[in-house]
């Protein structure tokens, strides 16, 4: 824990990041918002008089002191404290801490914006007070088997190629090229993740680039090939990436396109 004297930003709409957002809410106008790293990624807790309060306040009336329960007190805290109504997630969107926040805090609207899609993990946030924003279909079909109300499932598609299709916009593409991929590989994937769901992905796309490639190098085609990377903050990863493609094209001269914005 470190103290800080002055008390949180007050702010309308609460942003909660990890990491692995990059620079995602950067692109973004929110209007009044505050933006927070989580501390357990972190591993420092700032708190003040205010924050302390409210923690022990959620504590006494959870009556519990698990390592969950220590997460929701600390989003109860700062929601608190910033008098925010709104909170927005992002890579934090199926942890179930934020359903303990919703049932204590009950001005408080939490909005889960999903980066992929939606996996087969039972342990999520469901309150009437929690909306998914997710990719299709698909993905609503899984919330609702989880007893998600279909209300508070909201279909914005993808936000990676949201983010992807904007960048483009504000950019003169000088070089065109006869196909373009956007890269379905996770970064779970690439951290060695052992998750059926991730492999079943892996698996698909991979067999596509096998075919294409097999199309090439049968055919003799000539025709140029961009890709463009998942938005990552690591430059281990992008590399990792695209390393990924390279293994598997292997008729095929690629150009990669990096997704930061």
């Amino acid at each position: 824990f470190k103290w800080r004297a002055n008390n949180e930003n007050q702010c309308s709409i609460l942003i909660i990041e990890t990491s692995r957002c990059g620079k995602f809410f950067d692109e973004f106008s929110l209007g009044k918002s505050y933006r927070v790293r989580a501390p357990w990624e972190e591993g420092v807790v700032y708190v003040n008089i205010e924050i302390i309060k409210h923690f022990i306040y959620f504590l006494f009336k959870k009556y519990s002191f698990s390592r969950r329960m220590l997460m929701s007190a600390w989003v109860y805290a700062i929601s608190k404290t910033t008098k925010a109504d709104k909170i927005v997630l992002f890579y934090l969107s199926s942890k179930p801490i934020f359903s303990t926040v919703a049932q204590l805090n009950h001005n408080i609207s939490i909005y889960c914006i999903y980066p992929y899609l939606v996996t087969d993990n039972k342990n999520i946030s469901i309150h009437k007070n929690i909306f998914h924003c997710v990719h299709d279909g698909t993905d609503v079909k899984r919330l609702i088997n989880r007893n998600t109300n279909q209300e508070n499932i909201v279909i914005t598609g993808s936000p990676y190629l949201s983010l992807y299709k904007r960048s483009l916009s504000e950019k003169y593409i000088s070089k065109k090229y006869d196909i373009c991929l956007i890269s379905q590989v996770v970064e779970e994937l690439l951290k060695g993740s052992k998750s059926q769901y991730h492999q079943n992905v892996d698996k698909a796309f991979r067999k596509l680039l096998e075919t294409l490639n097999s199309l090439y190098k049968e055919y003799s085609f000539k025709g140029s090939l961009c890709i463009a990377l998942r938005l990552s903050s690591s430059k281990e990863i992008i590399e990792k990436e695209k390393n990924y493609f390279l293994s598997i094209l292997t008729c095929i001269k690629v150009n990669f396109i990096e997704n930061n914005p």
